[in-house]
């Protein structure tokens, strides 16, 4: 008789730092349910972009943190599942208009056991890294 075991696919947070003032958020949490597709992270990086941080570079305003996850849950479907990270309003008010004022990079992080993981997509090389981290992780 064999022993099925079952093994959860990591999950991991999407956020992003203000490239000179070093302040950090973390927007989502994403659990995937399937193996990613690099056509699957490279719209998520699209998307991430021109609805997350564009916006929010043109008006302190524009953080449509909610429209983003939408269009990020549309885009996995059933191979992934998009949570919102919670964030206290008065912090989050002055980060983002802090963050407005700087630019910013997209950062991935993959906790694996006791070991965290982060990518920034500003650095050289960051897509293959972040590649071959999601493949390492399972994740891809």
């Amino acid at each position: 008789m064999y022993e099925i075991m079952y093994t959860a696919m990591p999950s991991f947070d999407v956020g992003f730092i203000g490239t000179h003032t070093g302040i950090y958020m973390n927007v989502y949490h994403i659990v995937p349910t399937a193996p990613l597709s690099l056509n699957n992270v490279n719209q998520m990086i699209h998307i991430l972009r021109t609805e997350l941080l564009e916006p929010l570079q043109v008006n302190c305003e524009n953080f449509h943190r909610y429209i983003a996850m939408y269009s990020l849950q549309d885009m996995f479907g059933e191979g992934a599942t998009v949570l919102s990270e919670s964030m206290t309003l008065s912090n989050t008010d002055m980060a983002i208009r802090i963050l407005a004022c700087d630019s910013q990079d997209i950062i991935f992080r993959v906790s694996l056991g006791e070991q965290d993981t982060s990518i920034r997509l500003g650095e050289e090389g960051s897509m293959t890294r972040l590649t071959q981290l999601f493949q390492h992780a399972g994740i891809m």
